[in-house]
């Protein structure tokens, strides 16, 4: 969180699933990041991935503003052009 406070992104790319940054393992670690990205630069393209996901989830991620939610990372070079157009989209 203090690099994302000090330092300037296009895209923030996160699981789902972290760690609760000090305290007990936490399974919607990545919303509490995702929330706290935007809250600091609303520009930033946020985008979650998951292996665990619900119709709940992918609705929670999207209020904490990520722009995408990628299911299951299995084709990674559907994630290479999702980066690049979501770092286009930044500037």
């Amino acid at each position: 969180m203090r690099q994302i406070r000090n330092e300037a992104y296009d895209v923030l790319l996160t699981d789902l699933r972290l760690p609760d940054l000090g305290e007990q393992e936490e399974l919607f670690g990545g919303l509490k990041l995702s929330e706290f990205a935007k809250q600091t630069d609303s520009s930033i393209e946020v985008i979650i991935i998951t292996g665990y996901a619900s119709i709940y989830t992918i609705k929670q991620a999207m209020r904490a503003g990520a722009s995408d939610f990628i299911l299951n990372l299995r084709n990674k070079w559907m994630l290479y052009k999702l980066l690049r157009m979501q770092s286009a989209n930044a500037h």
